[in-house]
């Protein structure tokens, strides 16, 4: 037979409704939180990618316009040459280009030129 002490050991072991309410309030609070997670994960995977896709577009545009400058340069007669890594562009006129030598646009392309180079890893 079952004594007292028996009885309150088993009571002491088996789970009460309130303790079966509590886990269930607990397990509604993870629940919860997990949804919240996932919902703050997704948009941050929403905006990773629409970032993502912004860097491709102007990585894209910046190889296209580089692409340009260059031939801006080939058909000006200017040649891009890069010197050491973080220097700026040398530009060597052809003869009787004197007045590309002070020309404000010439030097704002070959900065530009440069400055892409630096940024797009080319002169690492």
């Amino acid at each position: 037979m079952l004594t007292d002490a028996d009885l309150a050991r088993i009571v002491a072991v088996v789970a009460t409704k309130e303790d079966i309410r509590r886990v269930e309030g607990e397990v509604a609070e993870l629940r919860d939180n997990l949804n919240r997670f996932l919902t703050a994960s997704e948009k941050f995977t929403g905006a990773f990618h629409d970032l993502k896709l912004e860097y491709t577009a102007v990585s894209t545009q910046l190889s296209r316009h580089e692409a340009w400058i260059k031939l801006l340069a080939e058909k000006a007669g200017v040649s891009l040459e890069y010197g050491r890594r973080g220097a700026a562009p040398a530009i060597h006129y052809p003869a009787g280009a004197a007045a590309l030598r002070y020309s404000h646009g010439a030097r704002r392309a070959a900065w530009w030129m440069w400055s892409i180079s630096t940024a797009s890893g080319v002169m690492r």
